[in-house]
C-alpha cells in the first residue's frame, strides 16, 4: 500500500512538473512578447522621466536666474529711481536758473531797446546836426562870398572917396570966398541971403571900414 502510493504520489509529481513544464512554455510564448514590450514602455517611459528631471533642473536652473536677475533689476531699478530723482532735482534746479536767466534775458534786452532807442535818436540827432554843419557851412560860404563882396564894393567906394576928396580940396577955396561975399552982401543989404547947401571939406569925410 505504501508502494502503490509512492508510485501514485511520483506519477503525481511527474503530471505536475509536466504540466509546470507545460505552463511555463504557453507563458513563454505567450507572455514574453508582452513583456518585452513593457520593458521598452519602461525604458521609454525612464528616458521621459529622465528629460523631465532635467527639464526640471534646467527650469530651476532658470527660476534661480530669473530671481538673480529679478533681483538685479529690482536693484537696478532702485538706482534707476534714485538717479531719477536726482535728475528731477537737478531738472527743477536748472528750471529755476532758466527762468532767472529768462528774467535776466528779458531785463537786458529791455535795456538793450532802449539803448538802441536811444542810439537811434542819438544818430538822428548827430544827422540833423551834421545837416545843420552842412547848411552853415554853406551859408559861412555865401557870407564869405558876400563879405568878399562887400570888400571889393567898399575898396571901390574908398577909391571914389579919394577921388571926391581931391576934387573937394580944389573947391575948398573957393568956398571961402563965396562965404566972405555973401557976408558983405548981407551986411550991405542988411538982408541975410539963404544959405547955400555946404561943400564937404575933405577932413569931414568918413572912412569906412569893415
Amino acid at each position: 500500500a505504501v508502494v502503490s502510493t509512492q508510485s501514485t504520489g511520483e506519477r503525481m509529481l511527474v503530471m505536475l512538473q509536466n504540466e509546470l513544464a507545460s505552463l511555463r512554455n504557453v507563458c513563454n510564448n505567450e507572455q514574453l512578447p508582452r513583456i518585452e514590450e513593457l520593458e521598452t514602455e519602461n525604458r521609454k517611459l525612464q528616458l521621459k522621466v529622465t528629460e523631465l528631471e532635467d527639464a526640471v533642473d534646467e527650469s530651476h536652473t532658470k527660476v534661480n536666474n530669473a530671481e538673480k536677475t529679478r533681483n538685479r533689476l529690482t536693484m537696478e531699478l532702485e538706482d534707476t529711481s534714485v538717479e531719477l530723482d536726482r535728475v528731477k532735482n537737478d531738472l527743477s534746479s536748472m528750471d529755476k536758473k532758466q527762468r532767472k536767466v529768462d528774467q535776466m534775458l528779458g531785463e537786458w534786452k529791455s535795456k538793450c531797446d532802449q539803448e538802441t532807442a536811444k542810439n537811434e535818436g542819438l544818430v538822428r540827432e548827430i544827422q540833423r546836426i551834421s545837416t545843420d554843419q552842412m547848411n552853415l557851412r554853406n551859408s559861412n560860404n555865401e557870407l564869405n562870398e558876400e563879405l568878399d563882396a562887400l570888400r571889393r564894393q567898399m575898396k571901390l567906394l574908398q577909391a571914389e572917396n579919394g577921388e571926391l576928396a581931391e576934387q573937394l580940396e580944389g573947391g575948398g577955396k573957393a568956398t571961402h570966398e563965396i562965404e566972405k561975399l555973401r557976408r558983405k552982401l548981407e551986411a550991405d543989404n542988411e538982408d541975410p541971403l539963404p544959405e547955400k547947401p555946404a561943400i564937404l571939406h575933405p577932413d569931414c569925410r568918413s572912412d569906412v571900414e569893415f
